[in-house]
């Protein structure tokens, strides 16, 4: 009867330490902060593991409109399938698409820095500091934007049709170089003292990577997520529609209203 009783109560003790371990590891700190994190971090596109199927569609979707829609046609579903493809004489990469696209990157940089502009405070970030802006992104447009409609339209001596003729390869090479620019302001995030953004630090590698993963990236004081939209992103899209302008310019001997307003708009 001892004996029963001793094993009962070693059993018990057994028991009671297993529960205990349980507990305690249910309420350490490194299990609570893990478990505050997944109930409190939100995320967008479609969970953490969505943005890696955007990064993959997106460059797809761009190169399939000029796929499904260019010089042979568009797309048709009904009563029909018809898909036009490339043009024949199209290349979905070239050097000289590649070296266009840097070029435009490096011009506009330069543009940037050289040029004057007004300077303005950012908003107050989560250390309380407000970073400075350079502000000339017009006075770029005007130059690049100016000089282009000037030397084509006006004097004939450059042809910007070329972009219009080229704009396959063209989009390749800035997906190409869009993507490399992308790796390297992730991995610099890591530096320390960089200054994470509160929704691309999930500890999500490509949920980071897609959000970004620093709050405002800067190389020697040009804030690279600003620079990239409004310098080589807006004013070069004004540019590619100007020379498709110059392309039906070429061909038609005259502008369309529809394209007139594709430019003013």
């Amino acid at each position: 009867a001892k004996l029963g009783s001793l094993r009962a109560l070693r059993r018990s003790q057994v028991g009671y330490q297993t529960i205990k371990h349980q507990y305690d590891t249910t309420l350490s700190p490194a299990h609570m902060a893990r478990t505050q994190h997944d109930h409190k971090f939100h995320y967008e596109f479609m969970g953490p593991y969505g943005p890696a199927l955007i990064i993959i569609a997106l460059p797809l979707v761009v190169l399939g409109l000029s796929y499904a829609c260019n010089a042979n046609g568009c797309l048709q579903l009904f009563p029909y399938v018809y898909v036009p493809g490339f043009p024949a004489s199209t290349q979905l990469y070239t050097h000289e698409a590649m070296l266009a696209v840097a070029g435009w990157f490096t011009l506009v940089l330069v543009l940037h820095l050289l040029l004057p502009g007004q300077t303005a405070q950012g908003v107050e970030l989560p250390n309380r500091r407000r970073l400075t802006y350079k502000l000339n992104a017009f006075s770029v447009f005007l130059i690049t934007y100016g000089t282009a409609a000037l030397l084509s339209f006006g004097l004939g001596v450059l042809d910007i049709s070329w972009i219009a003729a080229n704009f396959v390869p063209l989009t390749t090479a800035s997906i190409i170089l869009s993507s490399l620019l992308a790796v390297v302001v992730y991995i610099c995030s890591f530096q320390q003292g960089a200054l994470l953004a509160h929704g691309g630090n999930s500890g999500i590698m490509v949920y980071d990577f897609w959000m970004g993963r620093e709050l405002n990236p800067r190389v020697c004081g040009v804030d690279v997520k600003e620079f990239c939209e409004l310098y080589p992103g807006m004013i070069g899209w004004g540019l590619l529609n100007l020379a498709f302008a110059y392309q039906q310019y070429v061909k038609l001997g005259y502008v369309t209203n529809s394209m007139l307003l594709v430019n003013a708009f």
